[in-house]
């Protein structure tokens, strides 16, 4: 079910059982259905910014953005 979809794209569907990992870009659509069970539905977002991601006042990492490139090199020690 194309939810708040009403492109033309036929898409495709990615019909996977309960407790399966899927990944894919941010920027695909995607949506899912509701949640019928009991059990809790995560999510494990994590994205790639190639500029840090800093606070205007403080001038630090923003939130939980951690740099860990910096010309191409690894600069993470953590």
């Amino acid at each position: 079910d194309k939810v708040g979809y009403f492109g033309s794209a036929e898409g495709l569907q990615a019909i996977v059982p309960a407790g399966t990992l899927v990944v894919f870009s941010s920027l695909v659509f995607h949506c899912s259905s509701a949640n019928r069970t009991d059990a809790m539905r995560r999510a494990y977002v994590t994205q790639y910014s190639p500029q840090v991601i800093r606070d205007p006042a403080a001038k630090v990492p923003k939130h939980l953005a951690v740099p860990f490139l910096e010309n191409g090199s690894n600069i993470y020690d953590g």
